[in-house]
């Protein structure tokens, strides 16, 4: 092998090298982004959770279902019921 060739080796296995070091860091990169996106759900799921339990506590639900308004804006008469509540706090 000459000097050139040896060098063409060489610089092809440092190319090799770092393709594997991309690829590695790639995957961290995609596992981790995994891990963000459930605990974004569980997060979510835990918020809702939290929610559920504040209305059943309260009354909420069960005070703005006797509510003399239509059936389609009790919901919206449930979160602002909610909202003023945490306000409050």
């Amino acid at each position: 092998m000459n000097k050139t060739e040896r060098d063409e080796a060489r610089e092809l296995l440092q190319l090799e090298a770092k393709l594997v070091r991309l690829r590695i860091e790639a995957s961290y990169l995609k596992q981790r982004k995994l891990k963000k996106q459930e605990e974004r759900k569980s997060d979510t799921l835990m918020k809702l959770l939290d929610l559920g339990n504040e209305l059943t506590q309260t009354s909420l639900l069960y005070k703005t279902a006797g509510l003399a308004i239509p059936r389609k804006y009790r919901f919206g008469a449930l979160l602002a019921a909610f909202a003023l509540k945490a306000a409050m706090k």
